[in-house]
């Protein structure tokens, strides 16, 4: 029984010392898809939650909090673009906004990397349709936070007859609301 109560005890540091020790990230790189995996009578698929600092699973009938951003292949017109938005915006409220558009990937992370603060000329739309690469997007959450993001790579095109999206972005987040990036 003593045994017991030390291996428990020892545990109970152990993770909490590894929660001090790896603080939610607030900057990173991830791809989130467009896929959808059937479970069940839905579907499953994957966005990218700010505040987790990680891409995170989300089915609409067992996930409560959904991910601050998806991405969703649009094939109304020519050809298949990608497009990002927030999920959970009923009030289509317009939470993105182009920060910059750069030619060439050094600009563009240059750009990212010293805007530090987001700009008042900034304009707000419902998505960001088309997302390309070398875009520099803020991102104001439904927790009205701000997040900075630079697509380093964009997908999109029809996998058989199924649209598909996919996009690898870099990014960072303020967590305390402020508009000012560390």
């Amino acid at each position: 029984m003593k045994r017991f109560v030390w291996l428990l005890l020892g545990c109970i540091i152990l993770i909490t010392c590894c929660d001090e020790d790896n603080p939610t990230p607030t900057s990173g790189e991830v791809t989130i898809t467009s896929e959808l995996i059937l479970e069940g009578s839905t579907y499953t698929f994957n966005g990218f939650s700010f505040e987790k600092g990680k891409v995170v699973s989300y089915n609409p009938q067992s996930t409560a909090t959904p991910p601050d951003l998806v991405v969703t292949p649009d094939n109304s017109g020519d050809e298949v673009v990608a497009v990002l938005q927030i999920l959970n915006n009923v009030q289509e409220k317009h939470l993105l906004g182009l920060a910059g558009e750069f030619e060439e990937w050094s600009s563009a992370k240059d750009f990212f990397m010293n805007y530090t603060q987001i700009a008042d000329s900034v304009s707000f739309a419902v998505w960001a349709k088309p997302t390309l690469k070398n875009q520099v997007w803020i991102v104001k959450t439904l927790s009205e936070n701000y997040g900075k993001i630079l697509i380093k790579d964009m997908q999109a095109y029809l996998n058989l007859t199924t649209p598909y999206a996919e996009i690898t972005f870099q990014w960072a987040y303020q967590p305390d609301g402020t508009k000012v990036f560390d």
